[in-house]
């Protein structure tokens, strides 16, 4: 259509629309919540089984009076892991998917508390996992290191250990050595030790930074269950601990507190 001076009128070009929910397959891609009220919107990141997820909030402003309570953002991993409810105006850290290569975004909002609509925006990118992922099933007593320890351990590890003991047996674990990226609530770079045979067992606790875990771990029953995550920035020198059996006459009470934390 032409102008009456002459000018060419060209359509405008569709602008970006905002949505409450989504599913993304693709390797790479931008997410920001919806201009419009809702209640509860819910955004799945699902890509390959090869790959792992790296996401990342570039922008963040939900407040929410009582906590994270009324207004939150919730991330979850793989089997419905969640990495904690976030809220404010700081932008979380960055969440990185276990091997399954699957991420939630959850943003719940209460219509009785905001002044504002709360928004987000985001961005993630797949990458391959890492060929040197480790997995065992060990028995007997012995030792388990981080992936190349002495030296520094690499990014994008996802290494996991189940040890079991004889029957009428624990399995007891304590550290020599650990020297692991230092983070706050141990998001990024972490040892995790579960109390039972897979990952779904209860927590004893999640380690990280350079102070050595000094308790002797003992499980409960005859397995335990040890993660090592590490994710695409910054390293240590990885640790060293060592495992054995021991009769359930010996068992002795940790000195660990559940669900502990060192950074």
């Amino acid at each position: 259509m032409l102008h009456r001076n002459g000018w060419k009128c060209i359509p405008k070009a569709p602008e970006f629309k905002d949505s409450c929910g989504g599913t993304f397959s693709e390797i790479r891609g931008k997410i920001r919540s919806s201009t419009e009220p809702y209640s509860d919107c819910v955004w799945h990141i699902q890509v390959k089984p090869k790959y792992r997820v790296t996401l990342i909030f570039t922008k963040f402003d939900v407040s929410s009076e009582h906590g994270c309570n009324e207004n939150y953002v919730e991330v979850l991993v793989g089997n419905k892991d969640s990495k904690g409810k976030f809220c404010g105006m700081k932008n979380p850290p960055p969440i990185i998917s276990s091997s399954s290569g699957i991420i939630t975004i959850h943003l719940h909002t209460d219509p009785n508390s905001v002044y504002f609509l709360p928004y987000f925006s985001a961005k993630y990118e797949a990458s391959l996992k890492q060929p040197d992922r480790c997995y065992d099933k060990i028995t007997g007593e012995g030792n388990i290191t981080s992936p190349a320890f002495p030296k520094r351990y690499s990014s994008f590890l996802d290494c996991t250990w189940k040890i079991s003991a004889r029957k009428n047996q624990h399995v007891r674990l304590f550290f020599d050595v650990f020297d692991l990226e230092p983070t706050k609530q141990c998001l990024f770079d972490y040892v995790e030790i579960r109390d039972g045979r897979n990952k779904l067992s209860p927590l004893i606790g999640r380690y990280c930074g350079s102070r050595t875990p000094t308790a002797n771990f003992t499980s409960s029953g005859r397995h335990m269950w040890v993660s090592f995550v590490s994710d695409n920035d910054g390293s240590g020198l990885g640790f060293l601990a060592y495992y054995f059996p021991v009769p359930i006459a010996n068992k002795t009470p940790d000195t660990s507190t559940q669900q502990e934390l060192i950074h």
